[in-house]
């Protein structure tokens, strides 16, 4: 009797423990999204720090140079031709998250737009890829 109340102890200690251990070890390597995380993946918590508005992005000055040269502002309704709410792209499908606040400055001339590149444009310009291939 003595060493079934002492099993049912350990069983309720590991029960009780390995959950703990392992939330720790998933929150240390990331595993867990924190709050933060979760809210930098809606572009309206984005666009709060980044330009208010969609629009406001549409209209800014280009400054993104592609590795082609080409200088343009990439903030475009998906398809583009259709300027319609829901054709406003996620920050997250071209933009990586990054803490709120930013844990260090963050250098812009690192932002892609692998995003456009994989899915309309031809590899590195922005002309679509039906120009060339048909």
């Amino acid at each position: 009797m003595k060493t079934k109340i002492n099993v049912i102890r350990i069983m309720w200690g590991v029960f009780l423990v390995l959950p703990l251990c392992m939330a720790f070890y998933f929150s240390i390597n990331g595993k867990f999204a924190t709050a933060a995380d979760k809210a930098a993946n809606d572009s309206v918590t984005c666009l709060a720090c980044h330009g208010d508005s969609f629009e406001k992005l549409v209209s800014k000055k280009p400054t993104f140079k592609a590795s082609s040269n080409e200088i343009i502002n990439p903030h475009q309704y998906v398809p583009h031709n259709e300027k319609k709410a829901e054709n406003v792209p996620n920050c997250t499908d071209c933009h990586s998250t990054h803490p709120i606040p930013p844990k260090e400055k963050i250098d812009l001339s690192k932002v892609n737009a692998d995003n456009c590149f994989l899915s309309c444009h031809h590899t590195d310009t922005f002309q679509r890829c039906g120009n060339c291939h048909h």
